[in-house]
Parts: C-alpha cells; sequence; structure tokens
C-alpha cells in the first residue's frame, strides 16, 4: 500500500480536514483492505460512534489484542453519543497484523463500499461505504474543523422577498434557516447534465426533495433507486427532486447518474458552500420543502422507498 496516502490522511486528519483524510483512506484501503492502522486512522476521523465502532472492531479482527484498539472500543461502547477524537501522533500507528479473511466490495461507481455484515455467524465486518456512511440512519460525518462555523453561520434570520408563483403560491416571508419551519436557503447551482443554474427559489409553487450526497458514500448511492422510485411515482403532481453532490468532479457525478439510471437534476455543489449554509453534517441528508419554501421536514441518513414517499406526502399541495 502507499504509505504516503497514509502520512497525507494523518495530516488532513491533524488539520481537521476530515473529509480528505476519508477520502485518502479510502484510497489506501482499496489497496490494501487488510491494513490495520487504515482501519484505525479511519475510526479517527467518523464521527458517528457505531461507524467508529466498526472500523475499530476491523482492526481488532486484523489485530486481535489491539490495546489502543481495545481501549477505544471499550470508551465508545460506555458512551456511544462521545465525539471522536482527533488523530494523534501516538494513535496514528497500531502495529501491522496478519491478514484475515477478506472483506468483500461491490460498489462500482466511484468507492466499493464494503458490504454489511456478512450472513449471521460469518463474524464479517461491515465494508467500507457503509461504515463511511454508517448503519441504516447512522450518520456518515463529512464536516472538516469548520463545522462550527458552518453551525453559527447558517442560523441567520432573512426575511425572503414574497412571489406569486405559477400555481398561485405564494412564497411566505419569515425567517429564512436550514430548519424545520423556517424557509429553505435560497442557492443557485449548476446542474451536472447541462451546466444550466438550477435556483432553488424558482421552484416556488413545487414540492421540493432537497437530497445532500456525495459519490463516495454507500448508503447515498444505495438510496438513490428508492428516490428514483418515488420521483417517479409523485412526478405527475409535482414533485420536485434535487440531488446536491458535494464536493464532487462533474465526471465523478454524471458516472453516477449514468450507472444508476438517475433522471432529477444532479447538482455540483463543487466546494461545499450550499451544504454549509444548510447545516448538512451528514451523508445522506435530505430536507423536504413544501410548494411555499417553508421545510416541512429534515432526515439524516438513508431512506428506503416507503419512508422517502411518507416524506413526501407531507408537502405534496
Amino acid at each position: 500500500m502507499d504509505d504516503e496516502l497514509i502520512q497525507q490522511a494523518v495530516a488532513a486528519g491533524k488539520a481537521g480536514q476530515k473529509l480528505q483524510a476519508r477520502k485518502l483512506l479510502v484510497q489506501a484501503l482499496k489497496q490494501d483492505e487488510q491494513c490495520a492502522r487504515a482501519w484505525y486512522l479511519l475510526s479517527q476521523v467518523v464521527e458517528a460512534p457505531e461507524q467508529a465502532v466498526e472500523c475499530l472492531e476491523k482492526v481488532l479482527q486484523l489485530q486481535p489484542g489491539n490495546p489502543q484498539a481495545l481501549q477505544r472500543l471499550q470508551r465508545l461502547r460506555a458512551a456511544p453519543a462521545t465525539s471522536q477524537p482527533e488523530m494523534t501522533p501516538s494513535q496514528a500507528t497500531p502495529p501491522a497484523a496478519a491478514p484475515a479473511a477478506e472483506v468483500p466490495f461491490n460498489y462500482g461507481v466511484k468507492e466499493p463500499p464494503v458490504e454489511a455484515k456478512a450472513a449471521a455467524g460469518s463474524g464479517s465486518f461491515l465494508s467500507l461505504s457503509m461504515i463511511l456512511l454508517g448503519f441504516g440512519l447512522f450518520l456518515c460525518v463529512f464536516a472538516s474543523g469548520a463545522g462550527l462555523l458552518w453551525l453559527l453561520g447558517s442560523g441567520k434570520a432573512e426575511v425572503r422577498e414574497v412571489q406569486q408563483t405559477p400555481g398561485s403560491v405564494v412564497r411566505k416571508a419569515g425567517p429564512v434557516a436550514a430548519r424545520v419551519g423556517a424557509l429553505a436557503p435560497d442557492f443557485n447551482l449548476p446542474n451536472a447534465y447541462n451546466g444550466e443554474t438550477l435556483t432553488l427559489s424558482k421552484l416556488t409553487g413545487l414540492p421540493v426533495m432537497i437530497n445532500f450526497w456525495a459519490s463516495w458514500c454507500g448508503f447515498c448511492i444505495r438510496e438513490m433507486p428508492d428516490i428514483q422510485q418515488v420521483y417517479n411515482l409523485y412526478l405527475p403532481q409535482g414533485l420536485v427532486v434535487v440531488a446536491v453532490s458535494v464536493e464532487d468532479s462533474r465526471e465523478e457525478v454524471l458516472q453516477m447518474g449514468s450507472d444508476l439510471g438517475v433522471s432529477f437534476p444532479l447538482i455540483l455543489d463543487r466546494d461545499g458552500k450550499v451544504a454549509r449554509t444548510y447545516r448538512v453534517n451528514a451523508f445522506p441528508t435530505s430536507y423536504f420543502i413544501k410548494p411555499d419554501g417553508e421545510i416541512a421536514e429534515i432526515v439524516t441518513g438513508a431512506m428506503s422507498a416507503a419512508e422517502i414517499e411518507q416524506s413526501v406526502l407531507k408537502i405534496l399541495p
């Protein structure tokens, strides 16, 4: 495995650049799935405790009895809501371990995700993408060290201009913030398919689902077909799905769209600014917005088609 990737990940983790560290570790683990050090580092740059637990379990599978992993795993299990510490030099290098059973990789879009635990009794552990995003509704936090600034800067109250829409729905005036009951912050982002700018406020009068995702996020990818299913079902009633890809290239997004047959707009948030405005700290995160612009519901984590449909029904006119 390329040790330079590990060193770059360590540097990124120390600098609070957790997203970059995770991407580097994904690349490293694609080269060598049996690298206990990479799994240990990964446990430090995911922020959902459940994901860190899975990473540490993988370390212990590869290196039974590793004292650092055992101690940290015990702390996490005792206090599952505790956020993960930053990397430190002393924690960054567990000793090498003998290879163990192979973890299957089967995700063909960008980063092959780690499969869920194998059939009962097999003792296999979650695959890489599931650890990156977590179990079902568990979080795959991408926030970097700037996360606090995102929180401080995203709740500003403004009054949005009231607009008349083709469907005779008036965008109500009120506070603009990334929370239920407030008006969804407006944004202008390019469509990956044709480069045209999508402006959220121009969708006034239509029910809108905004889905924040990333191409490296396994659960985001697995959720896409369910979103497509619900989109197809309620498109005649005006449903708009806006899938906002965060910090991905256009090529990556187009490849995913082609592989999955996605027909709703794939939007590029290349610098993550809109995601920060929406206080997104986990992938996937979905906002369900009423025709008048009010946020009706925010869901963090992957949803089934039935769950998506239930949320969509709340915003249909």
